[in-house]
């Protein structure tokens, strides 16, 4: 019976066929006629479209022409590379990784070097998820969540979760903030 098993090699897809006898032997050498079979060549893919970017005077993405598309995959380069550990985007140390995801956005998307400034809404997309995640710190009794929600699970690094919950529960401003609320729920 014939099996078609898929091969990922350096981001290539490979489809080979091979038979299997009844017995569960592995001829792929070999068809049930004594003939070799048919050789299946690699899938080879052309050059990589990127994605076409315009900007409006002020420099900003236009939304309808790539700029939704450029955002959307700022925010999730930036919540797979960066740590949530990092507070401040301006962190000296965040210098290689800044480039990195740069380079990223350049193969991905037709921008010119002159629009790197704009990388700066990755801080601003790095903020909001730390955000979001930072709801997720205490759950509904107010007891602290050591391990990272399952929404961001695959995302946060379970070391880097109870550093970030460590820092937001020493936090005075957090604190302030998740007691006020508690306030408020409480009336």
């Amino acid at each position: 019976m014939p099996i078609t098993s898929l091969l990922r090699n350096s981001g290539l897809i490979c489809v080979e066929n091979v038979m299997a006898s009844p017995n569960g032997e592995d001829s792929s050498m070999t068809s049930p006629n004594g003939e070799d079979p048919p050789i299946t060549k690699k899938r080879t893919f052309g050059l990589t479209a990127m994605n076409k970017v315009e900007w409006n005077v002020k420099g900003q993405p236009k939304n309808k022409k790539g700029g939704n598309t450029l955002v959307t995959y700022i925010g999730v380069i930036v919540r797979q590379m960066v740590p949530i550990t990092y507070c401040n985007w301006n962190d000296k140390s965040l210098a290689g990784l800044k480039d990195i995801i740069w380079q990223d956005i350049i193969s991905a998307f037709d921008v010119e070097e002159k629009h790197k400034a704009y990388t700066q809404f990755a801080g601003k997309s790095h903020r909001q998820f730390r955000t979001k995640a930072g709801k997720f710190v205490r759950d509904a009794n107010g007891n602290i969540n050591l391990k990272p929600p399952k929404k961001y699970a695959n995302i946060i690094r379970e070391d880097d979760w109870t550093t970030f919950v460590k820092k937001r529960t020493e936090d005075k401003s957090f604190l302030d903030a998740q007691s006020a609320i508690n306030n408020l729920t409480d009336i």
